[in-house]
Parts: structure tokens; C-alpha cells; sequence
């Protein structure tokens, strides 16, 4: 931006009616954000007075944008090109990204190639490299990434030889070099023996034409070691009923993947940065019996 004589308009926390005050001030020409905030712009009821015509470039960060959010983008941006967009602290902001003549089924399942003379690998716990099409955790290398940490996290094992971050996201990367992020390692539970990733089942959730937002966590069951709880947004005006849910799960995820649990909630916990603070739903579960639940909706 400082190369191109842009200016940014930068908000300390991330509020709709904020952004959306700061938008109608300074109609902006390219807008960026998690999937969430992206979620709670497009619903907020502000931004029907905001004139978004000009902006001709929209970044995802964080995530690959689902095909529900996509086309609703597209619709309410109709001049701009969406990009996904991954970067870390560590690494000195984005470090991939989707290329521009990317498709849309690359948009929802992808969230691009290493930047400049980065590099990617994907390794197992060991840290030893697996091939391609294999899930792993993801580690970068090249200009931009630190190389450790300093004070008390200068022993951290986030380093590995060679001058590999390890990044804590679990991911793959297909035969053409796109990476598809499968969410953050701590997030992933095992369910009676399968390992299940929250991200691909979020995604496959929030395609519902009567979901809003949906947040998954894996909660211990004396049976299967874990399950999977799903905590949702219904769109106003909806019914939708956690029978619903499993159904439509039913119909295009393995068995094992479908959510066990559903809670119906009227807002999830987010983090100063916009994203879904699934360590705060942790910290809610490790707080309360599962009886105590119905303050934030229904178990289901």
C-alpha cells in the first residue's frame, strides 16, 4: 500500500458497524478480513447504505472462503476479484496466496501458492516430509519468516532444521502446488478412531441455505473418545432444527464425520482479530455440565 500511494483506513477492533461507518467515509477500493468478519458485514443491516461498487479487490484471510460466502460476495461486490490469503505473525504477514486467474472451486477448496521465493513442506509429528495429497502439518521457509523466538520462547519447538517454521495448521498440498488448509492441529479430534477436522465439516455446514455461521470443537463422549459439537448461527427467521443439520451432514460426509452434538447459539466468541475463538468454547466446555449448556442454546 505504501508502494502504491494507497491509504488504509485501520480500525483498532473489529466491529461491523465500525467498519462499515469507516467504509461509508472512504469507499474503499480493496477490503479484506476472516471469513467471520466478511460473515458479519454482509448481514449487518448498515451496509445497504454502503457504496461497495468501487472495490475491485476483496481478500480471505486466514481460511479458504466457502461457496455460500463466495457467491453472496460476489453478488454484493460484483467489480472485484476475491483472493484467500494465509499469513502468520512469523512469517512477516501473508505468505500465500491464490493466483489471480484462480477458479471458484480452487477458492473454496485452496488457499494458494507461496509467495515470492517462499517455501512450503508439508511434515508428519515426527517432523519428517510427506508426500503430496498428504495431510500434515504445514511449515514455511524463505524471506519474511523469522528464524526463533527470543525471552522465555527462544527453546520453542516451532523451529525445525533447515529454518522451517512449523505453523500448528494442519494442511495438504495437490499436484499443482495449492495448499488446502484443513484447520489448526489442536483443533482436530478423534472420533472413534478417525482423525476429523473441524474445517471440512464447518464448510460443509455453513453451505446450508439456512445457516449463518457455524463453529466446531471436539468434546470428550466415554464411548467414542471424542465427538464432534457444532455450534451454529441460524439465519433469522429460520427454524432449522439440530435433526436438520445431521441430516444434510448425512447426505455428503462419511459417518464418522457427521456432528453428534449441535448447539444453536445467537453469537459465537470472537477474537480481537475477527476470528472465532474456539479456545473460548473449550474453556465454556471444561466450565460447565452439558446440562448447563442451554445457556447458550440446545444440545442436541
Amino acid at each position: 500500500m505504501m508502494l502504491g500511494g494507497g491509504v488504509i483506513d485501520l480500525v483498532a477492533e473489529f466491529k461491523a458497524s465500525a467498519v462499515l461507518n469507516r467504509m461509508r467515509l472512504h469507499s474503499p477500493t480493496l477490503v479484506g478480513g476472516v471469513p467471520t468478519m466478511m460473515q458479519l458485514l454482509l448481514v449487518n443491516p448498515d451496509q445497504a447504505s454502503v457504496d461497495l461498487n468501487r472495490v475491485r479487490l476483496i481478500f480471505v484471510g486466514g481460511s479458504n472462503v466457502d461457496a455460500e460466502l463466495l457467491h453472496r460476495l460476489k453478488e454484493r461486490m460484483p467489480q472485484a476479484t476475491l483472493m484467500n490469503l494465509y499469513g502468520l505473525s512469523e512469517t512477516s504477514g501473508a505468505i500465500v496466496m491464490t493466483p489471480w486467474n484462480c477458479s471458484p472451486d480452487d477458492l473454496t477448496a485452496a488457499i494458494g501458492n507461496p509467495i515470492g521465493n517462499a517455501e512450503v513442506q508439508v511434515v508428519d509429528s515426527d517432523g519428517s516430509p510427506l508426500p503430496s495429497g498428504s495431510v500434515g502439518e504445514l511449515c514455511f521457509r524463505g524471506a519474511g519468516v523469522i528464524r526463533g523466538y527470543v525471552g522465555a520462547a527462544e527453546q520453542s519447538s516451532a523451529f525445525s532444521h533447515g529454518d522451517w517454521l512449523r505453523t500448528g495448521d494442519l494442511g495438504f498440498i495437490d499436484g499443482r502446488g495449492l495448499i488446502s488448509l484443513k484447520g489448526r492441529a489442536k483443533d482436530m479430534y478423534i472420533q472413534g478412531g478417525f482423525n476429523v477436522y473441524p474445517a471440512e465439516i464447518e464448510a460443509f455446514i455453513a453451505r446450508h441455505p439456512e445457516v449463518l455461521m457455524v463453529a466446531g470443537i471436539g468434546v470428550s463422549d466415554p464411548i467414542l473418545g471424542e465427538i464432534g459439537r457444532y455450534y451454529v448461527i441460524r439465519k433469522a427467521g429460520s427454524e432449522l432444527e439440530a435433526t436438520d443439520i445431521k441430516a444434510w451432514c448425512a447426505q455428503g460426509l462419511a459417518d464418522y464425520k457427521v456432528p453428534r452434538q449441535i448447539v444453536f447459539c445467537d453469537a459465537l466468541p470472537l477474537t480481537p482479530a475477527g476470528k472465532i475463538h474456539k479456545a473460548a468454547l473449550h474453556d465454556a466446555v471444561r466450565a460447565e455440565d452439558i446440562g448447563h449448556s442451554a445457556r447458550n442454546g440446545v444440545v442436541a
